[in-house]
């Protein structure tokens, strides 16, 4: 019986896969999201070369992440009036040259403030690529659960392209220095958005009609809210271990090892999205999948913190914390489709993700400043309480959520 159920899953990504548009958009989808692997680690470890301080280098991702946020925002609302040539094309050549740029210059060559300002543009400038490809989905996948196993697989990609990016950071490491991984960085910005423009005619379908389940809510339905709540605590969760785990390798004199950790987290996060989309993954009811990951995922936060001392067990933990941690990205971009109508599916995305970057990008900052206070263990135990936090709400407003998020 096992067998049978896990054919059919993999006969379910298959058939998905065959879907007219749904690869070329799926590949553009790993394009695009290869810079935020590289960049956040990348940006931190070239400031802290140029500075000598790591809390400059929080701030500094801060405002790439803050402006990623509202760049998000803005190009969401875009794509939902239906101009993703546009968007996509426009954003893609300003980030790139914003890159560029910002790896030819940084503090204290010019000064802290203006450079914060440049990166932040390079973050609102990144094409929203993954949002255009979520909020396309819906058209071209009508099956409900093939529609689940596109999601789990826009995840899983996603989340592959987040994983090579620090790896490919500390490889580069060994020959080069951070400068180089932000061009290349800036380089995988443009082939992501030919690849998106490449695979936007295949997208560009009538969007259907609203469904008599969701075609009465408003965008800041009750149930959007609480997703949007939720998404931001495990940005802010998000934004203190971009700065912990660094800090905890730097201080032992081995910051290569943050990069095989980043890489870790990612990869468990891409099997742990497998498994979402799989036979365990729909065993569970959606609101389970959420409210148990956030509390192992805070638990794994904590392990983390005990060990700090010695960085390379974090390479596993962080690993473990990507398996468990995995359904709550999938399950709250799913629960989208049930809280929006979908003529208002991509700025909801956008909203879901901004709301999470803005939330990382100010848990950085507040981490870059309280590290030396705090310490590395410190941070990581904020953390894993911010993310029990968020369990405790998602539970108490369990009832936002209308419908069946499993029919």
């Amino acid at each position: 019986m096992g067998g049978h159920v896990s054919r059919r899953h993999a006969l379910s990504y298959a058939r998905v896969i065959r879907t007219p548009g749904v690869l070329p958009a799926l590949l553009s989808v790993y394009a695009g999201a290869l810079p935020f692997g590289i960049l956040n680690l990348a940006l931190l470890l070239f400031v802290r070369q140029r500075t000598g301080s790591i809390e400059v280098g929080g701030i500094v991702i801060a405002g790439f992440g803050l402006g990623n946020a509202v760049g998000l925002i803005v190009q969401g609302r875009s794509l939902d009036r239906g101009a993703p040539r546009w968007t996509i094309g426009g954003a893609g050549l300003l980030c790139t040259c914003m890159l560029v740029v910002s790896a030819l210059c940084a503090p204290p060559s010019v000064p802290a403030p203006f450079y914060v300002a440049l990166v932040g543009v390079a973050g609102a400038s990144v094409p929203a690529v993954t949002t255009f490809v979520r909020s396309s989905l819906p058209a071209l996948v009508a099956d409900a659960d093939e529609r689940a196993s596109a999601y789990a697989l826009l995840a899983v990609l996603f989340q592959a392209a987040v994983a090579t990016g620090p790896l490919l950071v500390s490889c580069t490491l060994l020959f080069a220095g951070p400068m180089t991984a932000i061009l290349g960085a800036a380089g995988a910005v443009l082939v992501a958005t030919g690849a998106c423009l490449l695979a936007a005619g295949g997208l560009r379908t009538p969007r259907r009609a609203p469904s008599a389940r969701a075609g009465g809510r408003a965008r800041l339905s009750a149930g959007l809210r609480t997703v949007v709540s939720v998404g931001a605590c495990v940005g802010i969760a998000t934004g203190l271990t971009s700065v912990a785990v660094p800090a905890a390798a730097i201080a032992h004199g081995h910051s290569v090892i943050s990069g095989l950790a980043f890489g870790a987290l990612a990869i468990g996060d891409l099997c742990g999205g497998m498994v979402v989309g799989g036979r365990l993954g729909r065993a569970w009811p959606v609101t389970a999948r959420l409210e148990w990951s956030l509390l192992a995922a805070a638990i794994v936060s904590t392990l983390a913190a005990a060990a700090t001392s010695r960085p390379i067990l974090l390479v596993p933990l962080l690993f473990l914390g990507g398996v468990i941690g995995a359904p709550v990205g999938i399950t709250l971009s799913t629960l989208l489709d049930h809280v929006v109508d979908r003529r208002h599916l991509a700025g909801a995305y956008a909203m879901l993700v901004s709301a999470g970057l803005a939330a990382a990008a100010g848990g950085s900052a507040l981490a870059g400043s309280a590290v030396g206070v705090a310490g590395p263990a410190g941070l990581l135990l904020c953390g894993g309480a911010v993310l029990v936090v968020a369990d405790v709400w998602a539970i108490a407003r369990r009832h936002t959520f209308v419908g069946d998020p499993d029919d």
